[in-house]
């Protein structure tokens, strides 16, 4: 019991790097199971093997689908911003106009 006692500081001191080592652990495997790593990984690889005019205009294509993608995801916070707006407004003003803030 005393033994106990007497390693329990040391023991207390030792718990900080042992659950960093168990943190860094199971974040390296969580990276290497991470879901955005393959696509990025699968569209450099896909283009690794062509010739520049290729890879620029898969690239181009890429980034175009990104860019619709984004611009899908805008509208859809615009809309929710409007609808937030609509709900928070009182039922004796009419809702004219959006913000500035949710236009920009």
């Amino acid at each position: 019991m005393e033994l106990l006692l007497g390693l329990l500081p040391f023991l207390v001191f030792l718990a900080c790097p042992l659950m960093m080592v168990f943190c860094m652990f199971g974040m390296r495997k969580s990276d290497c199971s991470s879901s955005a790593a393959p696509a990025t990984t699968n569209l450099a690889a896909s283009v690794h093997g062509l010739a520049r005019p290729e890879q620029i205009s898969a690239l181009q294509a890429h980034l175009g689908r990104l860019q619709s993608e984004q611009a899908l995801i805008a509208q859809q916070i615009d809309e929710l911003a409007v609808q937030e707006w609509a709900a928070i407004a009182p039922n004796d003003y009419k809702v004219n106009a959006v913000p500035a803030a949710v236009q920009a």
